[in-house]
C-alpha cells in the first residue's frame, strides 16, 4: 500500500505501508485526506488485501476526495463503485483477474510505471492513465502475438493472453477527467 498526497508547497509526501506496517488501522489513518492512494497487491471484489482486508466496503469512507489506483484482482467490481459512493473522486482498477508475468523482460511493470507517474506528477487525468495502461497492454499483446521476433519467445502465448486479459479488465469508476494538480490546488477537474 502506498499512500501519497500533493501539498501546496509542491512537495510530494509519500507514505509507504507494506508488510506489518500495512494494518487496517494504519491504512485508514493514512488514507484519510490523501490525494492519491496506490495499492499493489491482492484484492477481491469488495476489498484490497488478501486474508485481512485493508480497505473494503465497510471502511471505504476513508477514501473520500481521493484518487485510488488499485493494481489488484477484482477490486474495481464492488469496491470501486462503493468507494465512489463514499466520496472517492476516481477509482482505477481491475474488475476481474489481473494476470502478472514475472519472467524477463519485466513487461507488465511498463504498463503502470509511466501512466501512474504522469497521473501523480504531470496532471494527466485518471482516464488518461487508464487509456495509457490499456494501450500498453494492447501493444504487448500485438507484439507477442503477431511480431515474429517476439512471438517465438517461449512464453509468447502466455504473455499476449495475459496482456489481453489485463487490458480488457482495466476500468475506471468516478470522474475519469480528474487530475492531480501539483501547483497547490490539490485535486481539480480537467477543463
Amino acid at each position: 500500500m502506498v499512500i501519497s498526497a500533493i501539498y501546496p508547497d509542491k512537495n510530494l509526501k509519500i507514505i509507504d505501508l507494506y508488510g506489518r506496517k500495512a494494518s487496517r488501522e494504519a491504512v485508514e489513518v493514512y488514507s484519510s485526506g490523501s490525494d492519491v492512494i496506490l495499492y499493489f497487491g491482492h484484492g477481491a471484489e469488495d476489498r484490497l488485501g488478501a486474508d485481512v482486508p485493508l480497505l473494503d466496503i465497510l471502511n471505504a469512507r476513508c477514501l473520500e476526495n481521493s484518487v485510488v489506483v488499485a493494481v489488484s484482482c477484482h477490486s474495481a467490481r464492488a469496491l470501486g463503485p462503493e468507494a465512489i459512493a463514499q466520496g472517492a473522486r476516481a477509482f482505477l482498477g481491475f474488475d476481474d483477474i489481473l494476470t502478472v508475468y514475472f519472467g524477463q523482460p519485466s513487461l507488465f511493470l511498463q504498463a503502470f510505471e509511466e501512466p501512474l507517474a504522469q497521473l501523480i506528477l504531470n496532471e494527466t487525468s485518471a482516464g488518461d492513465a487508464q487509456s495509457q495502461i490499456r494501450e500498453t497492454f494492447q501493444q504487448i499483446e500485438d507484439l507477442y502475438r503477431t511480431n515474429p521476433e517476439y512471438s517465438s519467445h517461449p512464453d509468447a502465448t502466455i504473455i499476449w493472453m495475459a496482456a489481453h486479459i489485463n487490458r480488457k479488465n482495466c476500468v475506471i469508476e468516478g470522474d475519469r477527467w480528474l487530475t492531480i494538480n501539483s501547483t497547490g490546488d490539490n485535486i481539480r477537474e480537467k477543463k
